[in-house]
């Protein structure tokens, strides 16, 4: 989660030191919201969070599939799999 809100946090917090007046900040920070170069990095971010977390929980949901886990934890499967889905 810090990947994705310490850049708005170190953009909003420089933005009192940056001009002189409130309604400047303003207009700096919905700059700052609209930036390609802070979308860019945010949606790189998440592909990137994407990518790992289906590699991990399909090797994890692998591993629930085997004889032994499935046995013992039958609804462990399900579990990765909604995990899978929120993360």
């Amino acid at each position: 989660m810090t990947n994705y809100y310490l850049l708005w946090l170190a953009s909003t917090a420089q933005l009192p030191f940056e001009t002189g007046d409130p309604w400047s900040n303003v207009m700096s920070f919905c700059l700052a919201a609209g930036s390609p170069a802070m979308i860019a990095y945010s949606l790189t971010i998440t592909i990137l969070n994407r990518f790992w977390v289906r590699k991990s929980f399909g090797e994890l949901q692998q591993k629930a599939q085997g004889p032994n886990v499935r046995d013992r934890y039958n609804e462990y499967a399900g579990r990765i799999r909604a995990a899978q889905y929120l993360l």
